[in-house]
């Protein structure tokens, strides 16, 4: 389907602890679109269920190469998730936010491990996603720490 070959979110991977708690601030969030110069919206679930945006960007005018498509990146720095979109997870171990990366009219796949770990270059792209896409894909779940349990 077009959806899963829009777009995805390299970093930070699907359950990644981001940082120790109470920080809520994501070094880097990242990827790839297949078109250049896109809308990319960063946004974070309220407590209601809302998808709510919190950061933008566009993807890069000139990309690279691979599998018959070319790859155009995108990140952000220091993205701020409002302390509003955390969870606390249990027994005070830290909290966790939930995440979705819209690229044009797609969601970002996430991943759930680092590309680099399951990207092969001389495999394809339907390797690559079948090898590397979270299963709650299209949904990016990050995790910060907490005192007791890190």
């Amino acid at each position: 389907s077009m959806l899963t070959l829009a777009a995805c979110v390299a970093e930070p991977i699907d359950g990644e602890v981001i940082a120790n708690f109470p920080t809520t601030t994501v070094p880097t969030i990242n990827g790839w679109a297949l078109d250049p110069n896109l809308p990319v919206a960063v946004q974070a679930r309220n407590s209601s269920g809302t998808f709510v945006e919190i950061a933008t960007t566009t993807s890069a005018p000139s990309g690279w190469s691979w599998d018959g498509s070319t790859w155009y990146g995108w990140s952000i720095s220091n993205l701020v998730v409002p302390a509003a979109y955390w969870t606390p997870k249990p027994f005070g171990c830290g909290t966790r936010a939930t995440l979705r990366v819209e690229i044009g009219d797609f969601y970002a796949q996430s991943l759930d491990q680092p590309w680099a770990e399951c990207w092969d270059p001389e495999g394809t792209l339907s390797d690559f996603l079948d090898n590397c896409t979270s299963d709650n894909s299209p949904l990016l779940t990050i995790e910060t720490c907490g005192a007791l349990c890190c």
